[in-house]
């Protein structure tokens, strides 16, 4: 105990020491704890064992989901359940009725899409068939286009041919000079005859009329030249047929139709040269 005369004597100052001492030291303990559980943490995160924890976690966050989702399945199967349990006899009948007439509309439906399955596999191959058949008839017609070509060509070049040969005849050509017989009290009619052509030449005014061929067909050159000798009744003229070589092949048919057309045996022939011809004067 102090006694009154004695100075007293104060303790905060130790006080305060001592506080800051201790808030230093529990400051010291925070780091050192914070410093413990970071290593900690690294520790636990670069060993297998807490790399197991965290895929077990996840799964478990996984399985979670699934069972939430789950029970949520359960009430509504269970919801549904009740529902179909409140349901009367006649009422599943009726369900059971109108979901058999449903499969058998299927049925229906199903059995005629089938048949049009089949049908259009049948058009299609029908289809494939007709187009390689036009292929084919295409391609004939091609070769056709090809052949016609060169027979057009061959053609062009044959009607260049007969015109220069034309032109050759008509340099050298030689006119016959025709002499009647005035013992005869007929009018001569020359029918200058050629492979493309006949000349009809009447020897009392010296008119010529060329019948030139329109077709490859000889009888149709050979019925013109009739109709255009009915002109000359054979009661007043014959005929004299100046025949070129190149009528060779169809005069003995002209002859025997000019005698079956006027019913006239005076019918003269006389070859002549494929570049003579019955003059005009």
């Amino acid at each position: 105990m102090f006694n009154d005369n004695e100075p007293p004597v104060s303790l905060f100052s130790f006080q305060d020491i001592i506080t800051s001492l201790t808030g230093i030291m529990i400051f010291f303990l925070l780091l050192l704890s914070l410093y413990i559980m970071e290593l900690t943490q690294k520790n636990q995160e670069g060993s297998p064992l807490y790399k197991e924890l965290a895929q077990i976690k996840e799964q478990n966050r996984v399985l979670k989901t699934q069972i939430s989702e789950i029970t949520s399945d359960i009430k509504n199967y269970r919801k549904r359940i009740q529902s179909a349990q409140k349901k009367d006899e006649s009422t599943l009948m009726a369900e059971r009725f109108r979901f058999e007439n449903l499969i058998r509309t299927l049925k229906a439906r199903k059995n005629d899409l089938n048949g049009k399955i089949t049908k259009g596999k049948e058009e299609l191959s029908r289809s494939e068939k007709e187009n390689a058949k036009l292929k084919r008839q295409r391609q004939e017609l091609v070769k056709e286009q090809k052949k016609c070509a060169e027979l057009a060509q061959e053609a062009e070049q044959q009607k260049e041919k007969i015109s220069k040969i034309r032109n050759e005849i008509k340099k050298r050509k030689k006119e016959i000079q025709v002499t009647v017989d005035s013992s005869i009290d007929k009018i001569p009619v020359l029918i200058e005859c050629s492979i493309d052509r006949i000349s009809i030449v009447n020897t009392r005014n010296k008119v010529r009329r060329v019948i030139q061929r329109q077709s490859p067909v000889t009888s149709d050159l050979i019925a013109n030249a009739i109709e255009c000798l009915r002109v000359f009744p054979p009661s007043q003229y014959y005929y004299v047929l100046m025949v070129k070589p190149s009528a060779a092949d169809y005069i003995t048919f002209f002859q025997r139709s000019l005698f079956e057309a006027f019913k006239s045996s005076d019918i003269g022939i006389e070859p002549i040269l494929e570049h003579e011809g019955v003059a005009n004067e």
